[in-house]
């Protein structure tokens, strides 16, 4: 049976501590818990990169076209690395 309390009572950010891989988090100062992203980076043991995009908001990185292009081109260049 499926439910909300698994989901609730999930500790992402102290999963951070398990990450071997590299990791490249692109967020907004305006996007759903910066704070938890950037704690999530924090504890972060591997290779890793943060960048803020700080221009959008959360909705806008979901759909509008600036916004997601922005964050793909730095998805992109990250990966080419």
């Amino acid at each position: 049976m499926s439910s909300w309390e698994p989901w609730l009572t999930f500790d992402g950010i102290g999963a951070a501590k398990d990450v071997e891989q590299s990791v490249l988090i692109v967020h907004s100062k305006s996007g759903a818990v910066p704070h938890g992203a950037q704690s999530f980076y924090d504890q972060l043991n591997s290779e890793k990169q943060i960048i803020w995009l700080n221009a959008y908001n959360q909705q806008q990185l979901y759909h509008e076209a600036e916004a997601v292009n922005s964050a793909i081109a730095q998805v992109v260049d990250y990966l080419k690395k």
